[in-house]
């Protein structure tokens, strides 16, 4: 999946500008660096049976029982998301960070 991403082109610093990929970009005086919205860092990882209504892109879900971590992605046209899967299932047999 493949974004054109377009940027104004006089950005004062501190401008975010919404891609179309649905990522908050700062511009930092020098570069576009993405930004994250209090929205996606106040949600956590949704954890639940089924995906957090109401989702945008960058929001993520933390899929119980089955411990498996998504991310909202925009589709192939841009106009929905789509979950897909960030991690590799949860196993009490994985060995754990001390």
């Amino acid at each position: 999946m493949a974004f054109s991403l377009d940027f104004p082109n006089a950005p004062t610093i501190d401008d975010i500008h919404t891609g179309l990929n649905g990522v908050n970009y700062q511009w930092d005086g020098d570069k576009w660096t993405t930004k994250t919205t209090s929205r996606n860092t106040s949600l956590g990882g949704n954890p639940g049976t089924n995906p957090p209504l109401g989702a945008v892109v960058g929001d993520f879900w933390y899929q119980t029982p089955e411990g498996q971590l998504w991310i909202a992605l925009p589709d192939v046209t841009g106009a929905s998301i789509e979950w897909v899967k960030t991690s590799v299932p949860y196993s009490a047999n994985l060995q754990r960070l001390p």
